[in-house]
């Protein structure tokens, strides 16, 4: 077991150093090398002008937890009951660390095992990890006068972009051709080349000598139309005046007609 020395510096949201203390407490039974047993009784470590240094035991190899409770020193030199800030964590097997690389594991509790201090470690301090979390953000549609950042997905002129550039990109408008700021993800499509269809009225004499298909609107008329042996097609060269009284005419050329 190594004895390791815990430094580090207080400040408040000013800037502004402050005296306080800083209570630690072994959430269990913690065995030295000389099977000395540090039992989970409070120790506090007085701090002035925001500065302070102690020792304890490294605790990682036993999966031990400490519990680090921070008070700032009011100005009566008393302390307030709530601390200002709190954690577990396990102390590495170091001779010295920054108070600071301690990870809060925000656990309650009596173990912490070691490699889920070394998993949060990986994805807080390797970048390759931290990268990945930021990846495949959606940002909307491209502006050359936004900032954009590594992992952000955008739309540009139909096509879809990722930004692979670590220090992000700005005015750097993306193309199908992959560069140094953004990779293709999707690429729009070329246009079709077929016709948009005929909305002709559906009969003989208007479909003879036509090239092009009708659209949906027209066959669901005719179809309509048609499966009514009642229904007539104006259109045919039919005379109202002369249609029998047991024949229908169609809705749409009615409403043509009372215009």
């Amino acid at each position: 077991m190594v004895e390791c020395l815990i430094t580090g510096k207080f400040d408040d949201s000013g800037s502004f150093p402050i005296d306080g203390k800083v209570v630690v407490t072994l959430d269990a039974p913690l065995i030295a090398t000389d099977m000395t047993v540090h039992l989970p009784i409070p120790q506090e470590y007085p701090f002035t002008n925001g500065e302070f240094s102690f020792t304890l035991e490294s605790s990682d190899t036993q999966q031990i937890t400490y519990f680090f409770e921070v008070y700032n020193q009011l100005d009566d030199l008393s302390y307030p009951v709530e601390a200002i800030y709190s954690f577990h964590s396990v102390v590495p097997v170091l001779t010295e660390v920054n108070f600071r690389d301690l990870i809060p594991s925000q656990i309650s509790t009596d173990q912490l095992p070691s490699n889920i201090r070394r998993l949060l470690q990986l994805i807080a301090f390797d970048p390759n990890y931290n990268n990945l979390l930021r990846w495949g953000r959606p940002a909307g549609f491209y502006s050359p006068s936004t900032p954009y950042v590594y992992g952000d997905i955008v739309t540009y002129d139909g096509s879809s972009y990722l930004c692979i550039n670590e220090n992000g990109a700005l005015g750097d408008n993306p193309s199908i051709v992959e560069n140094e700021y953004w990779q293709p993800l999707g690429i729009r499509g070329e246009p079709g080349t077929g016709t948009g269809g005929n909305d002709t009225p559906f009969s003989f004499a208007a479909w003879t000598s036509q090239t092009d298909a009708p659209t949906r609107n027209t066959l669901s008329n005719a179809l309509i139309d048609r499966n009514d042996p009642r229904v007539v097609d104006l259109s045919d060269g039919i005379d109202l005046d002369t249609l029998p009284d047991d024949k229908l005419v169609p809705a749409k050329y009615l409403t043509k007609m009372s215009g």
